[in-house]
């Protein structure tokens, strides 16, 4: 008799941990959704179908694991010396067949977004031109891609910060518009 109350006590104490463990998990998801609109953090993580690592950059051009010179289209100098541009490097480029060269680069976000780790693929050709518009051709692009270079020259203070956590999204929306409305292949 002893028995089967112990073990009915023992039955009710787990089902009110369980019950309290899953309600403690649903109200934390829940206030995750209030502060991000998502219940789950998001991870999005780009990558580089053939990634050529990069040696060393010069003014002109940038010099690939097997010395190859790979040049921007547009792109009259390099940012040698500039953080973000170094950072994109970092994890090697791709060639597409149009020409057009992407790096990799972490972006960080507000901390009332869902997404707690995003690298993104970046056309290295509009990272120049965010980075130093006078540095990129922009002769026969859109007016809209010259507008966007106006006004990406009259915020040129936080483009150039990279902190640990990537370079901000507000940035990455400045090089979506701009690859938006700029001609980056012949087509």
């Amino acid at each position: 008799m002893h028995g089967d109350y112990y073990t009915f006590l023992c039955n009710q104490i787990v089902r009110t941990i369980l019950r309290l463990f899953f309600l403690t998990l649903v109200l934390c998801s829940g206030f995750y959704f209030l502060l991000t609109g998502s219940c789950v953090p998001i991870v999005h993580i780009d990558s580089l179908k053939q990634s050529i690592k990069i040696r060393r950059i010069e003014l002109h051009y940038l010099v690939g694991e097997d010395n190859k010179r790979i040049m921007l289209p547009y792109v009259a100098q390099l940012p040698v010396t500039n953080v973000v541009f170094r950072e994109a490097l970092s994890r090697g480029v791709e060639i597409d067949t149009h020409g057009n060269v992407y790096g990799l680069l972490k972006i960080s976000h507000p901390s009332n977004e869902p997404v707690c780790y995003n690298v993104q693929r970046i056309n290295l050709t509009a990272l120049v031109a965010i980075l130093e518009p006078d540095f990129v051709h922009i002769s026969g692009n859109s007016e809209r891609a010259r507008k966007i270079f106006d006004s990406i020259r009259s915020c040129r203070q936080s483009i150039h910060t990279y902190s640990k956590y990537g370079w901000s999204v507000r940035n990455l929306v400045y090089l979506r518009l701009l690859e938006d409305s700029w001609v980056f292949s012949e087509d």
